[in-house]
């Protein structure tokens, strides 16, 4: 017998749509697609860079405490800028007897793709109070150039 009550689409079913939009959110959240990117610089919303896109120059910065500076390694391949870090320490725990071990590991990685026009020979990077920032200048082709509006 047929229901006199119309078919709803998957979309208008209520559970259907909660369950994409959670989809949604967990595959920006996870880094499997969407909008998750930030402007031109495939950002992850949930990575720990901070892009500031200026005139003469694209500044990265990275916060990562508790490293030292040669334990940073940043290296731009093409367009993709990548930065690691990496530190492991043993340290004898405070039993008295000597006996006992902590390790600690800590790891960093984020990758960045930058805009062409960027000049890779002259990037520089700085650690200072756990804080590494890259700045990165750009060419004059990459630069922004004013286009006047005539009425």
């Amino acid at each position: 017998m047929f229901s006199l009550m119309p078919r709803r689409k998957k979309k208008e079913q209520p559970l259907a749509k909660l369950r994409d939009e959670f989809e949604s959110v967990l595959d920006r959240f996870l880094g499997r697609g969407g909008n998750a990117s930030d402007s031109e610089y495939d950002v992850d919303l949930f990575s720990g860079l901070d892009v500031d896109d200026r005139d003469n120059e694209i500044v990265v910065r990275a916060d990562i405490p508790g490293f030292e500076p040669g334990e940073i390694n940043t290296e731009l391949s093409g367009q993709l800028l990548t930065i690691k870090a990496e530190k492991e320490q043993q340290k004898k725990k405070g039993d008295g007897n000597g006996r006992g071990e902590e390790r600690e590991y800590r790891f960093f990685q984020e990758s960045l793709m930058l805009p062409e026009g960027v000049s890779a020979d002259q990037i520089q990077a700085k650690y200072r109070n756990g804080v590494l920032e890259i700045h990165v200048p750009k060419t004059e082709q990459s630069k922004a150039k004013r286009i006047p509006v005539r009425g």
